[in-house]
């Protein structure tokens, strides 16, 4: 309740400054203008005042009815708690711009002067402040595309769309995250993920990063405990990407144990409280201070820990993959099948393969840019599993055929008979048009 009746106090403290800065600038504007402005009576003067300060900041009294009702609703409280704030950023954005044209075109020389600085400022905030200024920090910092396309693919889903400005090189690298800083970064942030997909020619990528950024991230988000709770129903960790509790490993009272304590953490456990103990675990004075002093700054750090990253994006790269090989198990079915059908799931899997391999080729490379050395990433892939021959094609910018051997002897399996022996033919007739090893790269891409 003091929170709350500290941020309101706050609120209308900026207003009432905000709006006698407008009514200065209209009073100014009506002693030039003895005939249109300087015909207004005060009251009149002050309603247009207090017009521009609605128009331009967060107002209750602005938010669609329909939003107003939502979040009242259970709904409401569990899925998108935020989306009034979110929606103002918007509003305020558009009616900036709005404003300014008016202001622009009414032909009084205060108003133009007005108008114009309200315009420009609402540019450099969203062109400059949000978008080109961490640009020219990633750049300063030598991150590049193929590195921040590393540190996003394995960094937390929840901090995929974010923007950082990135301090130090290899182990002592950190990410400053100004998303939350930023109210403009809703909108700015979804268009820099679509950006950056696009110079890399990923165009349906581009899509998808604008379309979660701009509709799933920000109208469609859980509150924090309800998040919490469903990435433990999933049994699934976010900020590690590994499973909360092991099956087989942990028994039902461990589990039980693990499940609720990750939900305290999350949804429960306060800031202060987790920056003490993060403090306390590395048994200095000097790691107290500075956990508590992060804790307390209106941004957050990151200590980035490329192993660890790498790990996660191996460990996500790896259930993709599976997901892909499974794709073809649709050609085992002892059911008619034409070959057009057959060349089409063959050739479709193929291509999934290729460009998740290409992927892994880029994000090795970003990480090799970002301070991991090769046998840093080899015994990365080693520890997941990847294959040994399968990293040995990769380093050569190849892959192998997918494997048909179990999928034709199911397929000859005398209960499939009917069937069976001419699907495999089919599949054998199709395979035979591969070459024995596949380029990973696309044509288009040189050496």
């Amino acid at each position: 309740k003091k929170a709350q009746d500290l941020s309101a106090a706050l609120d209308a403290a900026y207003k009432v400054v905000y709006y006698n800065h407008e009514l200065d600038v209209l009073k100014k504007a009506q002693a030039g203008d003895p005939a249109g402005l300087g015909s207004k009576s005060d009251t009149a003067i002050k309603r247009m005042a207090a017009r521009k300060v609605v128009m331009t900041s967060q107002a209750y009294s602005q938010a669609p009815p329909a939003v107003a009702a939502f979040t009242k609703t259970p709904l409401g409280l569990v899925l998108a708690p935020f989306i009034r704030f979110k929606m103002e950023v918007p509003r305020i954005v558009i009616n900036t711009f709005k404003l300014a044209k008016e202001e622009i075109r009414s032909g009084n020389p205060v108003l133009i002067s007005r108008g114009r600085w309200r315009r420009n400022s609402m540019i450099g905030m969203l062109a400059g402040a949000s978008s080109a200024l961490p640009m020219i920090m990633a750049a300063l910092s030598g991150i590049g595309d193929e590195e921040d396309e590393s540190l996003r693919a394995s960094g937390p889903v929840y901090l995929r769309g974010h923007t950082f400005f990135y301090q130090g090189k290899g182990k002592d690298l950190k990410s400053w995250d100004l998303t939350y800083l930023n109210p403009f970064s809703l909108i700015v942030d979804p268009f820099l993920r679509a950006f950056e997909n696009i110079r890399r020619g990923e165009y349906t990528e581009a899509g998808a990063a604008f379309a979660k950024g701009f509709v799933l991230d920000q109208y469609l988000d859980d509150q924090i405990l309800a998040g919490a709770v469903k990435n433990a129903t999933r049994n699934h960790n976010p900020a590690t990407g590994k499973p909360i509790w092991t099956s087989g490993a942990d028994g039902p009272v461990e589990a039980g144990v693990k499940l609720l304590g990750f939900v305290a953490k999350e949804a429960y456990a306060p800031r202060i409280g987790k920056d003490f103990f993060e403090g306390w675990a590395t048994g200095s004075l000097s790691g107290m201070k500075d956990s508590l002093v992060s804790g307390m700054l209106p941004v957050r750090r990151y200590d980035v820990d490329l192993s660890k990253q790498y790990s996660r994006y191996l460990l996500d790269l790896n259930k993709r993959y599976t997901n892909v090989k499974s794709n073809l198990n649709a050609v085992r079915r002892a059911n008619p099948m034409s070959d057009g059908a057959v060349k089409d799931i063959i050739d479709d899997n193929i291509e999934d393969r290729r460009l998740l391999n290409y992927e892994l080729m880029r994000i090795n490379k970003g990480f090799k840019g970002l301070g991991l050395t090769d046998t840093d990433l080899l015994k990365g892939m080693k520890d997941m599993k990847l294959g040994r021959d399968r990293v040995a094609l990769l380093s050569r910018g190849y892959m192998d055929r997918p494997s048909i051997k179990y999928t034709i002897e199911r397929l000859l399996d005398p209960r499939n008979k009917e069937h069976g022996p001419a699907r495999a033919q089919q599949i054998i007739d199709h395979y035979r048009t591969f070459n024995r090893y596949i380029p990973i790269r696309p044509i288009t891409e040189s050496e």
